[in-house]
């Protein structure tokens, strides 16, 4: 069945019915379980639903005409955060669905393999009134890693949502450039930090250079900073990390490391690594800049 496989495997009992099933028809696919009802009115084809997409198309149907997952599932169908349990979906008007997280609200629509979502932004504003911090800064990082985080259309949106839950913590996100870089682990936010906190300039963050990536880098001096986690320590990892070293040193650049360790849990510590190989104090700050999303290249 076509639409049932454009939706997750589930069809709505009205689009079999426009299809030219009848009610008996119905019925009697239902008794031979070739029709597993799901909600009211909704039925997975073949099966129950064995993924996370298939559960949140059959939420979405059940929702009715323009509902969307958001919340948290819309952050996983985003890939911002792992999937839970729990569907959320959003409607224009107030349906109550049971098996599912109903939410109330009139917001733009966004498709994922033609799934209705709420945009990213929306996503956000929704996620900052229901989950821990730091559940919420790893989504607003992991939407700058992935370059869908429009910080335009997020600061509308909260702008013109100020009574929403959340906003507040959105507003603070907004105005701490570090939780926006694209890092990827909390050493290197960690590292980020120190490093500012050292007076260097805003470094690129994650920046191809000559073809390598780089946690860290200042293409105007030449210089780029590493944190190294566990995996730098296996034959592998290591001897990949020297010919990068010795091809970037070999064009003029000084390549520093620190292990992720010193950044966690010992700020001060990294401080002193980062103090010991600071540049001249005649550094132009006019160089400093936000950083770009990882990735992007640097000359």
């Amino acid at each position: 069945m076509r639409v049932a496989q454009r939706q997750g495997g589930n069809v709505a009992r009205q689009q079999l019915l426009r299809l030219g099933l009848s009610s008996r028809a119905v019925g009697r696919l239902t008794a031979k379980g070739w029709l597993i009802p799901i909600h009211h009115g909704i039925y997975a084809v073949g099966h129950r639903p064995r993924t996370h997409e298939e559960r949140w198309w059959g939420a979405v149907l059940a929702g009715g005409d323009d509902a969307k997952v958001s919340h948290g599932t819309s952050a996983a169908a985003h890939h911002l955060l792992r999937p839970h349990h729990r569907v959320h979906v959003t409607t224009p008007t107030k349906r109550l669905r049971p098996g599912m997280a109903n939410h109330t609200a009139t917001t733009e629509t966004v498709w994922i393999d033609g799934l209705p979502c709420t945009t990213v932004a929306r996503t956000l504003l929704d996620l900052a009134g229901c989950v821990p911090s730091g559940v919420l800064e790893s989504a607003v990082r992991q939407a700058q890693v992935r370059g869908v985080l429009d910080l335009e259309e997020l600061a509308r949106l909260v702008l013109g949502c100020p009574g929403a839950r959340g906003a507040r913590r959105l507003r603070a996100i907004l105005g701490d450039p570090v939780l926006l870089a694209p890092t990827r682990s909390k050493p290197e936010r960690i590292a980020l930090r120190a490093l500012l906190a050292a007076g260097w300039p805003w470094p690129r963050v994650g920046a191809v250079v000559h073809g390598e990536e780089l946690d860290f880098s200042w293409p105007h001096l030449r210089r780029a900073l590493e944190v190294d986690g566990p995996t730098h320590d296996t034959p592998l990892q290591a001897a990949r990390d020297a010919r990068r070293d010795a091809k970037l040193r070999g064009l003029g650049w000084r390549i520093d490391r620190v292990r992720d360790v010193d950044a966690a849990a010992a700020p001060a510590a990294m401080r002193r690594v980062v103090d010991l190989g600071r540049p001249a104090s005649n550094i132009d700050d006019s160089t400093t800049a936000a950083a770009r999303p990882r990735g992007e290249s640097a000359a």
